[in-house]
């Protein structure tokens, strides 16, 4: 394990150029350095120009604090496996530099990667160690955060992302408590392969698709399905379909805004303990039914709040200890159970009399 500082004047700018290598052992020193080999922490501090032509070694850190150099990391992966038992490395992405390749961090079992993207842009994040991935400021994702197994802790963070996946059925802990995760590209996905593999700490937390004119997929595994409880889902600019499927799945709240459609599970039950509030307009009315026409889902509300108007309702179950009332210009569309088509009754209180 070794120290190794990008300073350039290799034969070429690509990572693994030699006679001259790009690498020194010291910040700012002589250059022809090893390329980083397994373990090596790696520190880009010049304004020399990079380009990651190779898949890296698996390194210890990677750190760009104060690089000003050009960056080219396209269709290639920088991979990360943090120190030893018990420690914290770091991978810090530095100032106006883009990762257009893989980022793929594999801490061991009692390790932890912190991670600072600098407000940059990474195109895939793959967590795939049995150890901790903490951020440190907020995450944008091109594409894909793909959890394989380990822990991942938002850090009460926001997450700008198309997808995201948790891919395996190996033991995989999400905390997005009090984080902000906003889905927004088209066909987005928010999919845990094997939920009964996922702990879940979501409590503060919002999940929101956002993409325009697109489709919301909000999806259990191909293996299992068993109910986990996430903070407020909101479905704000699909514009299409948003489909949630999973088996029992709980929310604190549930918003949704005109002009969506919403399908729901077949035969399933998704409960909101807080808040639901599905409001369209007259133009763009949201449209609630299930996934097949002609057989039920359910949507409960054991004792929060439920406020729609402009819905078109088929093939649905209001159930839970709160009513619910469709709105004076909502619309029956057929097979549907407990909804009430009128607006909420408004409460009167008599004025006091003063003797």
């Amino acid at each position: 394990m070794a120290s190794k500082y990008w300073v350039g004047g290799g034969s070429s700018t690509n990572w693994n150029a030699i006679t001259p290598t790009n690498w020194s052992l010291t910040d700012g020193g002589a250059n022809n350095a090893a390329v980083p080999v397994a373990g090596d922490d790696v520190f880009m501090k010049s304004n020399a120009d990079c380009n990651i032509n190779v898949n890296t070694a698996n390194l210890r850190s990677f750190d760009m604090t104060g690089y000003t150099g050009t960056f080219a990391t396209t269709n290639k992966v920088i991979n990360v496996i943090g120190g030893a038992s018990g420690q914290t490395t770091d991978v810090k992405m530095g100032v106006s530099t883009p990762w257009y390749g893989t980022l793929l961090l594999k801490p061991g079992a009692n390790r932890t990667i912190n991670l600072t993207t600098n407000s940059n842009s990474v195109h895939d994040l793959e967590l795939n160690g049995a150890g901790k991935v903490v951020l440190q400021d907020d995450l944008l994702l091109e594409t894909t955060l793909d959890i394989v197994k380990g822990t991942f802790d938002s850090n009460e963070k926001t997450l700008n992302i198309f997808f995201f996946h948790c891919s395996s059925s190996s033991v995989i802990v999400i905390d997005i408590t009090n984080s902000t995760i906003n889905l927004n590209w088209s066909d987005s996905r928010w999919y845990l392969y094997d939920e009964s593999a996922v702990t879940l700490y979501a409590s503060g937390s919002e999940i929101i698709f956002t993409a325009a004119t697109s489709s919301a997929f909000f999806m259990s595994g191909a293996v299992s399905s068993v109910g986990l409880t996430y903070g407020k889902l909101t479905i704000v600019g699909v514009g299409s379909l948003a489909t949630i499927t999973p088996v029992g799945t709980t929310f604190s709240d549930f918003e949704v805004t005109a002009g969506q459609t919403v399908e729901l599970q077949v035969g399933e039950t998704m409960t909101v303990t807080g808040s639901i509030t599905m409001i369209g307009s007259s133009g763009s009315p949201i449209v609630l039914s299930s996934r097949t026409l002609g057989a039920q889902a359910t949507i409960s509300c054991p004792s929060g709040t439920v406020l729609c108007d402009y819905l078109t309702v088929s093939d649905s179950i209001a159930a839970g200890g709160v009513t619910f009332y469709a709105g004076d210009n909502s619309t029956n569309a057929g097979n549907n159970y407990g909804w009430v088509f009128y607006a909420t009754p408004t409460t009167f209180f008599p004025k006091a009399i003063l003797i």
